[in-house]
């Protein structure tokens, strides 16, 4: 579990632990005992998983994506929203203006 919420959120496990006993969810004690353990297993740098930047959800660029698309919001905007180069937001938005071939007797 911890490991998918590192991956998930891009943080370390042992910010998750120092975390989850600040906020009561564990002691101070036993934070301290499972980095200990991490500590040991790992060395005081190295855990399970590997740690990647959070990745954008997937909704999130749906909605901007579309917004733009309805021109309801400036590609400037969108990249500063979604933290994307300039470039890169007009190169998605250009895949979303690229019209869909329908294929006949396929689901809609």
């Amino acid at each position: 579990m911890l490991v998918d919420i590192k991956r998930r959120y891009g943080v370390s496990i042992r910010t998750i632990l120092l975390r989850a006993a600040d906020v009561g969810f564990t002691t101070r004690k036993q934070a301290g005992q499972q980095v200990g353990t991490l500590n040991k297993r790992y060395t005081k740098t190295g855990e399970p998983g590997e740690v990647h930047p959070p990745q954008l959800l997937g909704r999130l660029k749906r909605l901007v994506m579309g917004a733009l698309y309805q021109e309801k919001l400036t590609t400037s905007r969108a990249a500063e929203i979604l933290h994307l180069p300039l470039m890169e937001v007009r190169e998605e938005l250009s895949r979303w203006l690229e019209p869909v071939e329908v294929v006949e007797g396929a689901p809609a």
